[in-house]
C-alpha cells in the first residue's frame, strides 16, 4: 500500500489505518512506497475507538524516526477523531526498515504485486523470484524469477516474502 498524495508534494497521508494490525506492520508496508516519493510529511487520523493511531504515534517517536505532532479530538459524523502530523526523518526511517528486513536487498525473495500487474499486464500476476540487485538509490530492484527471466520493479511494485 502507498500513501496517498495531497495537493501538496511535501505532504502524504496513510489512507487507513484499519487495514493494520501494528505500527510495525504500517511502517513496513508503507515505507518503501513512502521513501521512494520523497515526502516530508505524513499525515495519518485515529478514532477514539481504535487505538493504532495512538500506538503508531507513540512507537514512531520512541524509535526515534521523526516528530509527531496532533490535534485534540475533533467530532466527525459519529466519531471523534484526531489527526497526527509526522515528521519524518528519512535517514533514521531507512535504518529501521533495513534493521527490520523490510528493505529489499539482494538474495531476499519477492513476488509482484497489484501495482506492477497493473502496470506491466495481467500475465504477470503471481511471478515471484529472488533479487539479484537494488538500484544505488533504492528506486527499484532487479529480480530472476524461479522460471530464470529477469525482471525490473520499482518499489512499490513487489512485496518481499
Amino acid at each position: 500500500m502507498a500513501p496517498h498524495r495531497t495537493s501538496c508534494c511535501g505532504c502524504r497521508s496513510i489512507p487507513d489505518l484499519t487495514e493494520f494490525k501494528t505500527p510495525v506492520d504500517v511502517l513496513g508496508k508503507i515505507g518503501l512506497s513512502y521513501i521512494n516519493m520523497r515526502g516530508a510529511f505524513l499525515v495519518f487520523t485515529s478514532e477514539t475507538k481504535r487505538t493504532l493511531g495512538r500506538r503508531l504515534a507513540n512507537y514512531i517517536v520512541e524509535n526515534k524516526l521523526g516528530v509527531v505532532t496532533e490535534t485534540d479530538y475533533r467530532k466527525c459524523g459519529s466519531a471523534n477523531v484526531r489527526v497526527f502530523m509526522w515528521a519524518v526523518d528519512m535517514t533514521a526511517w531507512k535504518a529501521w526498515l533495513v534493521e527490520n528486513n523490510f528493505y529489499p536487498t539482494p538474495g531476499m525473495k519477492v513476488r509482484v504485486n497489484e501495482e506492477f500487474t497493473s502496470y506491466y499486464g495481467r500475465q504477470f500476476e503471481g511471478v515471484s523470484g529472488t533479487i539479484s540487485s537494488v538500484s544505488s538509490d533504492a528506486g527499484h530492484i532487479t529480480f530472476v524469477s524461479e522460471e530464470g527471466r529477469t525482471y525490473t520493479a520499482y518499489l512499490n511494485q513487489f512485496d518481499l516474502i
